[in-house]
Order: structure tokens, then C-alpha cells, then sequence
């Protein structure tokens, strides 16, 4: 096996020349995002607090900060409570935006959310990062989904990025 020291030693220059990757929140504005799996989690999930969540993985195709290009975002939307209760807001929230990429709501039901969501995996979506900071001084960030893209950006390398417009 060759000598980890020196492998590394020869990688030097890579690492000097490599940039720190922005982290934490996005800046607000609008983007293109494309809608991908939460690696190794289906798209409902119970999480430790026993709240079930419906998430997906946004990817930034576009946005106020070319730097962010590829970086991934988590959305998600409380559908129960930990006692099995329905989360409304979370519902309504959900419905929305559901309903903005051209699903139409009112012919589903509770039990087909995670089709649905499935469904739009692949697709590009607009949407509107909005960042607000909460009383305690900490900053939240909500992403609102306005909808299917209607013109997908150019990913990057120049290639149209391939959306899915099956709903």
C-alpha cells in the first residue's frame, strides 16, 4: 500500500488550489431548485421526535449566488404530529405548493402524498428563499415552491437540466 504522507504530499497543490464551500443559509432570493431524495430516507419519514415529515433534497440549478450552484437544501412539510395527529399548516402548505407544480389537490388523498412527491422527484421548481430572524436572534429559513419551471436554467456546463412535467 503506498504511503497515505505521500499521496497527500502530491495532492498539495489540489488542496491549494480548491475553494471552501459556502455553507449554512442560502441567500434570499429566488432560485431553481431540482427536487431529489434525502439520500438513503424515503420521502415520508417518522424522525426521532415521532413527528412524520414528507422531505425532499433541493438542489440549486440557479439563485442569487452562482457560488451555490449544486449546493442541497432539505424542504420538508409536518404531516402528523407525534401523537398521530394531522399538522394543518403543514397540510395547507404542502396542498400549495403541490398544487403550484399542477397537481390537483382535490383528487387525492392523505394516503397518496408520498406518490405524489415521488412523482415530482427529477423536476425543476421555482421557488423563494425567504430568510427571517426569529426573536431569539436566530435566523430561519423557509423556501416557498411557486411551481414547476417553465423555462429550466442551464445547468451548469451548458446542459438544459433534464425536469420531469409529469404530475
Amino acid at each position: 500500500m503506498a504511503d497515505i504522507a505521500k499521496l497527500l504530499a502530491r495532492a498539495s497543490g489540489k488542496w491549494t488550489q480548491t475553494e471552501v464551500r459556502e455553507r449554512g443559509l442560502l441567500p434570499a432570493g429566488r432560485y431553481q431548485f431540482k427536487l431529489d431524495h434525502v439520500k438513503g430516507k424515503s420521502v415520508v419519514v417518522e424522525d426521532t421526535d415521532h413527528v412524520i415529515r414528507a422531505r425532499v433534497v433541493l438542489e440549486v440549478i440557479t439563485g442569487p449566488d452562482e457560488k451555490r450552484v449544486g449546493a442541497r437544501v432539505t424542504k420538508s412539510w409536518n404531516l402528523l404530529s407525534a401523537e398521530g395527529e394531522p399538522d394543518e399548516m403543514g397540510f395547507s402548505i404542502l396542498k400549495s405548493e403541490l398544487a403550484a407544480c399542477g397537481v390537483d389537490v382535490a383528487a387525492i388523498d392523505a394516503s397518496e402524498i408520498p406518490g405524489t412527491i415521488e412523482g415530482l422527484i427529477g423536476s425543476i421548481v421555482d421557488a423563494q428563499v425567504v430568510t427571517k430572524t426569529g426573536e431569539d436572534g436566530t435566523e430561519r429559513q423557509n423556501i416557498y415552491i411557486n411551481g414547476l419551471a417553465k423555462r429550466a436554467a442551464a445547468a451548469p456546463g451548458g446542459k438544459a437540466p433534464a425536469g420531469k412535467r409529469r404530475v
